[in-house]
């Protein structure tokens, strides 16, 4: 399901989610990991992080972040960030919650992303272009789930990149 929305008050933003992330995935980097995390989930809701191993995706490694689930989703934490996410977002929050975000439009709709992902138990696509009093953005993003026991998403594993041109 691929669902276009707007953000309130910004009339260029473009938020395209979906859940179907293998259908709605253009960036060939970003198809790619999560073609990795479905492997790994072999037919779980989630893999574990235990089962996953960054040497194994090492091209993305810069796109990624390691993201700690705190208490039952009201709050996250970058336990690893990396530095190509560092410069899409316009910081670096290894080790930060998401309060740390320091747009805060940018942090309610990066927040709600990765608490649909907890709850629903399911990976996410997103694409956004958004222009805030701060800055513009632009990126494709995935958010993978993580689950110690099979059931509760406890990590994420989150990926983004600069959109593909129309062309490309």
């Amino acid at each position: 399901m691929t669902t276009p929305e707007t953000a309130a008050g910004q009339p260029d933003a473009l938020v395209e989610r979906s859940e179907d992330v293998a259908a709605a995935t253009r960036h060939p980097l970003l198809r790619r990991l999560h073609d990795y995390w479905q492997d790994k989930a072999a037919g779980r809701i989630a893999p574990a992080r235990s089962d996953i191993d960054p040497i194994d995706f090492s091209y993305a490694i810069g796109w990624t972040t390691l993201v700690d689930v705190l208490g039952s989703g009201a709050e996250f934490q970058a336990r690893v960030f990396g530095g190509n996410m560092a410069l899409l977002a316009g910081q670096e929050l290894t080790g930060r919650t998401s309060a740390a975000i320091q747009d805060p439009e940018l942090r309610q709709a990066i927040v709600a992303n990765l608490r649909w992902v907890v709850t629903n138990r399911k990976p996410l696509r997103i694409y956004r272009e958004l222009t805030t009093a701060q800055r513009r953005y632009r990126y494709e993003t995935v958010i993978l789930p993580l689950s110690s026991d099979g059931q509760r998403v406890d990590q994420l594993l989150m990926a983004a990149t600069p959109p593909l041109s129309e062309a490309g």
